[in-house]
């Protein structure tokens, strides 16, 4: 079971990459009139038009890897089965198996105040 979903994982590593260009946009000053144009220019649109479940079978995983590990990670992170989550918040979702995971120190909530303090903003309550 274990090699069988070690295998399943790679399979992932393209989606990281296509999440990471994100950040090269960023950088690059390119925009987007909608999300779905940002989508569709990450490559990753299809994604967020099919179920998980869908998706990972298309894939090749195997059912028992979506019954008994995926389907606990969509329960955990999001509270719907593989069925009723689409391909691209459970692909992010199933992502942090990832050794390149980070973290802020003191908590990655201080993330969002030192984003508005760098723009500028003043947010209204």
């Amino acid at each position: 079971m274990a090699l069988v979903f070690a295998n399943s994982t790679t399979k992932y590593k393209k989606l990281s990459r296509n999440l990471l260009q994100f950040m090269t946009f960023k950088k690059n000053g390119s925009f987007y009139e909608t999300p779905e144009d940002l989508l569709k220019a990450l490559g990753i649109y299809n994604l967020t038009q099919q179920s998980l479940a869908d998706y990972l079978k298309k894939e090749g995983i195997p059912a028992r890897i979506v019954e008994e590990l995926v389907a606990g990670i969509g329960r955990v992170n999001y509270g719907q089965n593989p069925e009723q989550l689409n391909a691209l918040a459970g692909s992010i979702s199933l992502s942090a198996d990832s050794a390149s995971l980070w973290s802020i120190a003191g908590g990655n909530d201080q993330l969002c105040g030192a984003l508005l303090r760098a723009a500028g903003a003043t947010v209204h309550l």
